[in-house]
């Protein structure tokens, strides 16, 4: 008997994201494409905006340094080029079913609407609940057990993709980090970030500060 090992799109196991990334990658989910108009009908596919925005999920470990240093964290919102990266597919479990299963039997579809396209409210299945029921997110339901499966978009990018930070902003506007300029021991005027009344960024590691 031959076992085969399951494949990177689906692992039971993994539930927060697909896998580490390595180096200086880091995964973004991107925010949902404009599906619809304002009144629900549902746009052409040559009609649909994509938002070349989304949430910073992993980074990795060299790409942690540098955007740690950068005030960069996971969970931002962040902005990227438009040709940046590789989009891929992940399925993942985002509810449990009854007892064990091994989740190699039939999957069925989840619908997403369950109101005519002209109704004036929207109404989704209650298994999408605390999901995001965006056009291209399929949700599907293991007939064994009753488990729900996602299938959503990522985005897999170098960290110099990420070209603005909104969270960032909005910390610095708070006064949560502050940024400064400084030197270096050899003299070279370098602007960083100070958290929190903190050195822990600026001043430790890349010399004196200055008055801005």
């Amino acid at each position: 008997m031959i076992v085969s090992k399951a494949t990177p799109l689906f692992r039971p196991e993994l539930r927060g994201v697909p896998g580490h990334p390595i180096g200086t990658r880091v995964l973004v989910r991107p925010h949902p494409i404009d599906g619809q108009t304002e009144g629900g009908l549902h746009k052409p596919d040559e009609a649909k905006q994509r938002h070349m925005a989304g949430v910073l999920v992993a980074v990795g470990d060299m790409a942690a340094d540098s955007l740690y240093d950068l005030g960069i964290e996971i969970g931002d919102e962040v902005w990227y080029g438009r040709y940046a990266g590789l989009v891929e597919k992940w399925q993942h479990i985002v509810r449990d079913g009854k007892g064990k299963c091994a989740h190699d039997g039939a999957w069925e579809a989840v619908p997403k609407r369950i109101s005519g396209l002209t109704d004036a409210v929207v109404k989704y299945d209650p298994r999408w609940d605390g999901l995001h029921p965006h056009d291209e997110n399929e949700l599907r339901e293991c007939r064994g057990c009753g488990a729900l499966r996602l299938e959503e978009r990522l985005v897999i990018m170098d960290k110099e993709d990420i070209v603005i930070d909104v969270d960032l902003a909005l910390r610095i506007q708070r006064g949560e980090v502050e940024r400064v300029r400084g030197k270096t021991d050899t003299g070279k005027v370098r602007y960083g970030l100070i958290r929190n009344g903190r050195t822990d960024t600026f001043e430790h590691r890349n010399g004196k500060r200055e008055a801005a």
